[in-house]
């Protein structure tokens, strides 16, 4: 029973962590969106997003989508680092900003929520967001 319990649990997080993260992602568009156009970000990061969504959109694949898992996963994990790097290379005052989600999540422990959006696709390094 204990050990039922603690893997429903760990199983809920992560329901929580992926369910947290499509909440979040009309204001995590809006706020790409709006450091796309927004000076304070450095160029390269703003041409590298725009190169990944190319990429992303572009039928020309490194694993063809046709390849049911990995196809994608390219995509996702591609467009996961470009938006992280364009987030983690934002002025602070640019992502507070620009992000209409809730405020808690640019103050304290949680500034870096934003980009943690992304840490159950890419667990192993911590998002660099300034503030």
């Amino acid at each position: 029973p204990a050990r039922a319990r603690t893997r429903r649990s760990r199983r809920g997080g992560r329901v929580a962590v992926v369910s947290r993260a499509l909440m979040a992602l009309p204001n995590l568009v809006r706020l790409c969106w709006g450091l796309l156009r927004d000076r304070r970000v450095s160029r390269f990061d703003r041409l590298l997003f725009v190169a990944t969504l190319a990429y992303v959109a572009s039928p020309l694949d490194l694993i063809p989508d046709w390849l049911v898992v990995l196809g994608q996963l390219d995509d996702a994990f591609l467009l996961t680092l470009a938006t992280r790097r364009l987030i983690g290379g934002a002025d602070p005052g640019a992502i507070r900003e620009h992000w209409r989600g809730d405020p808690t999540w640019l103050e304290g422990r949680a500034r870096h929520g934003i980009a943690r959006l992304f840490t159950w696709f890419l667990p192993l390094t911590r998002p660099r967001v300034p503030g």
